[in-house]
């Protein structure tokens, strides 16, 4: 299927679960899909058979769960990790730092995020 003929289905499958008469069969139309949304935006190269790289399950008309074939890693957190690498990667080119040379910083910057929360915490709100 190309993706005109899978946007078609999916919001054919999302208006019998619109008019779906039992909890079941809603619960069933939206987990369809969710597994035609998630071959849409295909971009994560997650092939778990499960969730089909969506990272949760439908359980029920309002709750989902975390798939634990691929422990929820779906399109946005391969997309943050991506944005991650990248803004590390300008970073190290901007600063000419080596891979050592960040190590140190990351250091640095986990040493002041603590020395600062230590500060507001327990000497400014007297925890």
């Amino acid at each position: 299927m190309n993706t005109q003929e899978l946007k078609v289905s999916y919001k054919k499958l999302l208006n019998k679960a619109a008019q779906a008469n039992g909890r079941k069969e809603t619960v069933s139309y939206l987990n369809r899909a969710a597994k035609i949304k998630s071959k849409l935006y295909s971009t994560s190269k997650v092939n778990c058979f499960r969730c089909n790289g969506a990272g949760f399950l439908r359980i029920s008309l309002d709750e989902t769960k975390t798939c634990l074939s691929c422990y929820g890693k779906g399109l946005f957190m391969k997309d943050l990790i991506q944005a991650h690498k990248k803004l590390i990667k300008t970073v190290k080119e901007q600063m000419g730092f080596s891979d050592y040379g960040m190590y140190w910083l990351a250091f640095l910057e986990g040493g002041l995020t603590i020395w600062l929360l230590d500060r507001i915490f327990f000497h400014w709100l007297k925890f």
